[in-house]
């Protein structure tokens, strides 16, 4: 067998493992109490930590270019394992957003600071474009605004189409439009020409005319 076959393989088996798995931790977070399922998935992601060596060593290499200076080795170890922590947290805030399906239900999980800012800018009828990243309930930001407004969010195409439909079926079930990264840029002008909210990650590195933050 070829790498290139072998490759293939591992690929289709990992997502008939990983779907039916993905489809079950959101069918039982449906049933469970939201502070059991984010505290299992911080359980998850801590144990991620200590399995997953090249993440590991990435975000440590990562958080000593960052603070190497200020902090010790010590203290960024420990704030890699925290960031381990909050992964798992991000990915049960995006399953018991599943179970979502009102302002009034999202309202008992977070608290939201500054809506009027928003709600002011959609009063213009020129759209909204929210930047964010991949820290804190960033997960429920799509599932903030499909629930008001026309929204969109701008995301990478995965590549096991499989995972990827998946992933996009529970993304946009309350409406939200993905638009996938660098293959439909005319999308953000009419998204916004419709007075719908914008969503940019703007924390990862990309091949377009960018600024390049140390």
């Amino acid at each position: 067998m070829s790498r290139e076959t072998w490759n293939r393989f591992r690929r289709r088996a990992r997502s008939e493992i990983l779907c039916p798995l993905f489809e079950l931790l959101i069918f039982s977070a449906r049933i469970l109490p939201w502070w059991w399922t984010r505290a299992v998935c911080s359980g998850l992601g801590r144990l991620a930590y200590y399995v997953i060596p090249r993440d590991r060593k990435r975000t440590l290499t990562h958080l000593t270019m960052a603070y190497g200076v200020e902090l010790s080795e010590k203290e960024i170890r420990a704030m890699a394992k925290q960031n381990f922590r909050d992964l798992g947290r991000n990915f049960a805030d995006f399953m018991i957003s599943q179970s979502l399906n009102t302002k009034e239900e999202l309202a008992k999980l977070v608290t939201i600071e500054g809506e009027e800012h928003v709600v002011n800018a959609m009063a213009k009828g020129k759209g909204v474009i929210i930047e964010t990243c991949h820290l804190s309930e960033f997960e429920l930001i799509l599932t903030y605004g499909a629930l008001r407004y026309p929204s969109y969010a701008v995301g990478a195409r995965l590549d096991d189409k499989k995972m990827n439909d998946m992933l996009m079926k529970y993304r946009t079930r309350l409406g939200a439009t993905i638009i996938y990264k660098g293959e439909a840029n005319l999308q953000l002008f009419r998204a916004l020409k419709n007075n719908g909210l914008l969503g940019l990650l703007i924390d990862q590195d990309t091949s377009v005319k960018s600024v390049h933050v140390d």
